[in-house]
């Protein structure tokens, strides 16, 4: 980040973040993907206290919360704290929008680590602590599923991603200001 050429965009968030084709660049601004494989609401506040010294960051995207539906990680109010705590320090920064969780495929070897329950109240809470610091949502949980989305029950298909990739950038060009 400390390398990025004056104002950028950063895009942050667990391995959909991190194998998403995400752009170097949009509307002339860089993009800084972030993503981490195995992040959780909570691996990711150092980061972004990390960020907060360096500055220049002018929009925010937060796409996390799939790990947190891991039953081992899964904990309601440690994950309503360490998202809130997100946002706010991310919202002291920028202009943010949040991700919801992408579908998961629960049959699937990864997708079965994951509590569908969990995935279901995490959703709900990206959603309502987005509103609470009028950060932006972008509604990933909802994602045409005429075809399998997933290669293994969470990562992404090509043509998932694409989807993906279009309401991410979306939202990006909508908050820069460009065409």
């Amino acid at each position: 980040a400390s390398q990025m050429p004056g104002d950028y965009v950063l895009v942050l968030g667990d391995s959909l973040v991190a194998m998403a084709p995400i752009p170097p660049s949009v509307c002339g601004l860089p993009i800084l993907n972030a993503g981490i494989g195995g992040a959780r609401a909570s691996t990711l506040l150092p980061i972004m206290e990390d960020l907060a010294i360096i500055g220049r960051i002018k929009f925010i995207i937060i796409a996390v919360g799939v790990n947190n539906a891991v039953p081992t990680y899964w904990d309601k109010r440690a994950f309503t704290v360490a998202y809130s705590e997100l946002l706010a320090k991310a919202s002291s920064m920028s202009r943010v929008a949040v991700a919801t969780v992408a579908p998961v495929d629960f049959s699937m070897d990864v997708g079965k680590l994951r509590n569908p329950e969990a995935r279901d109240t995490i959703n709900k809470l990206i959603i309502s602590t987005a509103g609470k610091f009028g950060a932006g949502v972008i509604r990933l949980d909802n994602l045409p599923t005429e075809q399998p989305l997933t290669i293994d029950g969470v990562h992404l298909t090509e043509e998932a991603k694409e989807i993906w990739l279009s309401r991410v950038m979306g939202a990006i060009v909508g908050a820069v200001g460009c065409p």
